[in-house]
């Protein structure tokens, strides 16, 4: 071997020895909180028919990837919770109160359904964000009381491809969703008279001899004890024997024989209680703002007959029923 072969001979090792000496880059992901930490962090109290929908608390973790070089690297994050669920919302443990959980990709917000493995592709050219999971709690139904013992989790698996990418060891993260204090309270009242009975006096039937024309107003109240604050007192009242009916005119029973009458219910403020479904549903038809649960004791209204046409003698009978809600 001649003295320049020889040299060659002694480059080529050293150059060996130099690129094993250099360590292989790690491609580092990782979520900033490592938890969905629910803000407000409880406890929780809402109104016992707040509106489905309604956002009670969020949370959000980001998805960061770094030590990657200007080579690229495209980084698929795989999400997947079998956390207990209704259709695509998760369960809390608390009736009423259900979980949505997301990602992000391009500036929108992407649901995470239940049991269906997610999967979103972020091509990076050196550090940046892959996605954010985020956490909606939300109002489901009637909202109860209690405490949240199950809040979802999701799981995320990495896979990394690329010149960028160096070694990834990352194999899976998961994120539960989490409250400092879930207890929750469903705000409501108790109806103290849950069944009234009303006896109007009686009447000549000259006094009702033209459609229009009233008598007997007789005063009752629906008694209330709202014992907690936050929510707006509505009712709902239903016609008893025609619950079809939408007019501020209550129809009269099957066991009435006087003809052209019918019954009204007044609030105090003069006006005519119009009658809608039995419904504690957020906007029911002809429901009405009794007030704030603070301040509220009560329902005071007047009953009175009403003549549709010349009122004949006889019996009067009507009913209706009342459903509350809590906003």
């Amino acid at each position: 071997m001649t003295q320049f072969a020889r040299l060659l001979s002694v480059l080529g090792s050293f150059l060996l020895m130099l690129l094993a000496s250099v360590p292989a880059h790690a491609i580092s992901l990782q979520f900033a909180p490592a938890a969905l930490a629910l803000s407000p962090g409880g406890p929780y109290s809402s109104a016992r028919d707040k509106p489905v929908g309604t956002v009670i608390a969020t949370a959000s973790s980001t998805l960061s990837a770094t030590d990657i070089s200007a080579l690229g690297c495209a980084v698929t994050a795989l999400m997947l919770s079998g956390s207990p669920a209704s259709g695509n919302t998760f369960t809390t443990g608390v009736a009423g109160l259900g979980v949505n959980l997301y990602y992000t990709s391009g500036g929108s917000r992407i649901q995470i359904t239940p049991g269906i493995q997610a999967s979103i592709i972020a091509t990076l050219g050196g550090p940046g964000t892959v996605t954010a999971i985020e956490a909606d709690l939300i109002v489901t139904g009637q909202v109860g009381s209690g405490t949240m013992s199950s809040l979802p989790s999701v799981t995320v698996t990495f896979l990394a491809a690329g010149l960028g990418c160096g070694v990834l060891n990352l194999g899976l993260k998961t994120l539960t969703v989490t409250a400092t204090d879930a207890t929750v309270a469903g705000l409501s009242c108790t109806v103290t008279t849950p069944s009234l009975s009303v006896a109007l006096p009686r009447v000549s039937a000259s006094t009702l001899a033209s459609a229009g024309t009233t008598a007997g107003a007789t005063r009752l109240r629906v008694g209330l004890n709202c014992a907690s604050t936050g929510a707006n007192v509505y009712v709902t009242f239903t016609d008893a024997n025609n619950a079809a009916n939408r007019t501020t005119s209550l129809s009269l029973g099957a066991s009435s024989t006087a003809s052209n009458v019918a019954i009204q219910l007044l609030r105090d403020d003069g006006n005519l209680v119009a009658y809608g479904p039995d419904s504690a549903a957020t906007g029911n038809t002809n429901q009405l703002l009794v007030g704030p649960s603070a301040s509220v004791t009560g329902i005071p209204l007047t009953a009175r007959y009403v003549a549709t046409g010349a009122a004949t003698p006889g019996s009067v009978s009507a009913a209706a029923t009342f459903t509350m809600s809590y906003q």
